[in-house]
């Protein structure tokens, strides 16, 4: 049970410093990063959508799409509006990419199939076993600068589509562990308005390589 809670690595540096000329957002639907391979991993769904057309939009972007089926449960800390709707199990899609796949969250009113809340986490191998896991941990801890350099790029796309957010940082920084844990980096960019709230995260720790983004409709 999953509970939320509060390009290969050469290419990403090229991706940074070119990104601008590279991409166009379409605001009726998604963005369009060209990318190459990697294009796929930075299409983001910015208009609340039925799920039947979150599925067709998809199956356009990536028509290797996987629906995965675990037992993913959305908490009140992060979705307030939770209790004012009736939320099922979630259309969870995972595409693949070069240097991170991504797996969204699509949950959904069930009386409307309108889509409330939507979760992207850009991570390996989220639901692998834990073997599989520790491998991927150790292949991940000297990639900072990549994971950072993505963080940018999706935080640009984003910017262009939400505009400027109330919140954000410039560079990762150190949080101190609560469990005794090794420190380790996470960056943060927020969006409020009238309208929506959203979230893009980095967490860069010792059991936890990830870039997620989160928005929801008020």
């Amino acid at each position: 049970m999953v509970i939320f809670q509060p390009i290969r690595y050469d290419k990403l540096k090229l991706m940074a410093s070119t990104f601008s000329a590279y991409f166009i957002v379409l605001f009726t639907s998604f963005s369009i990063s060209c990318f190459g391979q990697e294009r796929k991993s930075t299409l983001i769904i910015f208009e609340q959508k039925n799920v039947n057309e979150v599925i067709r939009l998809e199956k356009e972007i990536d028509n290797q799409y996987e629906i995965i089926s675990q037992n993913v449960i959305l908490s009140e800390q992060i979705f307030p509006l939770l209790k004012d709707y009736n939320i099922g199990k979630p259309l969870l899609i995972k595409r693949t990419a070069e240097f991170l796949p991504i797996y969204i969250n699509y949950f959904y009113s069930m009386n409307d199939s309108l889509v409330r809340f939507i979760n992207y986490d850009w991570e390996r191998g989220k639901y692998d076993n834990f073997r599989d896991k520790q491998k991927i941990w150790g292949e991940e801890k000297g990639k900072l600068e990549g994971y950072n350099l993505k963080y940018e790029a999706l935080k640009l796309i984003l910017k262009e589509a939400l505009g400027d957010p109330n919140i954000q940082d410039q560079k990762p920084r150190i949080s101190k562990s609560q469990f005794g844990n090794k420190d380790f980096y996470i960056r943060e960019t927020n969006w409020e308005t009238d309208e929506f709230v959203a979230n893009l995260n980095l967490t860069f720790a010792s059991k936890t390589y990830r870039i997620r983004y989160n928005i929801y409709w008020k």
